[in-house]
C-alpha cells in the first residue's frame, strides 16, 4: 500500500474500520516501520513515496548519490590516492623535466640506464585504512615502442632497518603508445604499517636492445589505499 495522508477526523465523527486501516497502512510506509537494522535510512523516492536504504555494515563506506539505485543513493567504498613526484634521479635521468604541462623525471638516453626515486609515507593504515597499499607509477613517452624497466621498493617504520620489507620486480617489457599515459602497478604492499616510510626506485633499462623508445617521463608515484571493510 502506498502512503496517503489520512482524512482529518472532526469532532463527533465515528471512526470506521476503513479509516483506521488507511491510517495503519500509511504508517506502515513510514521510516520507523521500514527500519530493520541499526543504521538504516529512509529516503524519498518521489511524491509521498520512500524506500529503506539498508546499512551495509562495511566500515569506510560513505553514502553518495547513485542513479543506479532505486532510492537515488547508495553506500559505496571510496578508494583514496596520493601522488608524489620523483625526488631524485640517477644515471641518464634528469629531474624537473616537462612534457607539455606535465612535470616529472626524464630518462631520455636510449642507450643507458636511468632511475627515478621517491620517498612516500603510508597514511594511518592501522586506524581505518586497509593494510594493503597499491603503489603505482605513472609514465609517458613521446614515442611508440617498448620500454624495459625494473623496480625496487623498500618500506619500514621508525626504528626499523630502512629495508625491513623489500619488493622487487625483474626486467619487464611494456608496450608504449606515443603520448599515452601508462599506469604501472609497482606493488601491493601487504602488511604495511601505520606511518611506514616507502622508498621506490623505478629504473629504465635503456641499455637493453629491446628498449626501443627514446624518452621516458616518470610523472609520479601514487599510493592507493582502501578503507577497511
Amino acid at each position: 500500500m502506498a502512503y496517503s495522508l489520512p482524512d482529518i477526523a472532526v469532532t463527533g465523527a465515528v471512526i470506521e474500520a476503513a479509516w483506521g486501516n488507511a491510517v495503519r497502512g500509511s504508517l506502515a510506509e513510514t521510516a520507523p516501520a521500514k527500519a530493520t537494522t541499526k543504521g538504516d535510512l529512509w529516503v524519498a523516492t518521489g511524491l509521498n513515496a520512500g524506500a529503506r536504504v539498508g546499512f551495509t555494515g562495511a566500515g569506510g563506506q560513505i553514502l553518495i548519490t547513485d542513479a543506479a539505485e532505486a532510492s537515488g543513493v547508495g553506500w559505496h567504498r571510496i578508494d583514496y590516492a596520493n601522488l608524489t613526484q620523483p625526488h631524485a634521479v640517477s644515471g641518464s635521468a634528469t629531474l624537473g623535466a616537462v612534457t607539455g604541462v606535465w612535470a616529472g623525471a626524464l630518462i631520455g638516453d636510449a642507450s643507458s640506464d636511468g632511475s627515478a626515486f621517491a620517498t612516500l609515507m603510508a597514511w594511518d593504515s592501522t586506524a581505518w585504512v586497509s593494510s594493503v597499499f597499491d603503489l603505482i607509477a605513472y609514465i609517458v613517452s613521446p614515442q611508440t615502442g617498448n620500454l624495459r624497466y625494473n623496480y625496487t621498493v623498500f618500506y619500514g617504520a621508525f626504528g626499523e632497518d630502512k629495508d625491513t620489507h623489500t619488493v622487487t620486480q625483474g626486467t619487464t617489457t611494456l608496450a608504449m603508445t606515443a603520448d599515452q599515459i601508462n599506469k604501472v602497478t609497482i606493488a601491493s604492499l601487504s602488511g604495511i604499517a601505520d606511518n611506514d616510510l616507502i622508498g621506490i626506485q623505478f629504473e629504465r633499462e635503456g641499455s637493453d636492445g629491446a628498449d626501443t623508445i627514446t624518452d621516458l617521463y616518470v610523472l609520479g608515484f601514487v599510493t592507493v589505499w582502501t578503507p577497511r571493510t
